[in-house]
């Protein structure tokens, strides 16, 4: 997370906004993955039916923000190879 926090530092953050993302997708997963444990964990004390929804609804709302992360992600490179291509003097 101080990675995450240093990188949004350096050049006003252009490079951090994918990571942060991504991070949000592996801190919603966590969540998700810990409510079915507590929620499973509840079904083997108590014997009642836990009510899944909620956790498949924050792990695909996890999928969700890693793929667009990882999208980000791929645009940015994109778009630095774009000036790095603009910048080289013709015929090389």
């Amino acid at each position: 997370m101080l990675t995450i926090l240093a990188a949004s530092e350096y050049r006003g953050g252009k490079l951090a906004y994918f990571w942060k993302i991504i991070a949000a997708g592996f801190f919603t997963f966590l969540i998700a993955d810990t409510l079915y444990f507590t929620m499973w964990g509840n079904l083997i004390v108590t014997g009642t039916k836990p009510y899944a929804c909620i956790v498949e609804l924050l792990w695909i709302a996890s999928y969700l923000l890693l793929a667009f992360g990882m999208l980000e992600n791929y645009v940015h490179v994109y778009k630095v190879q774009q000036k790095i291509k603009l910048k080289l003097p013709k015929g090389e």
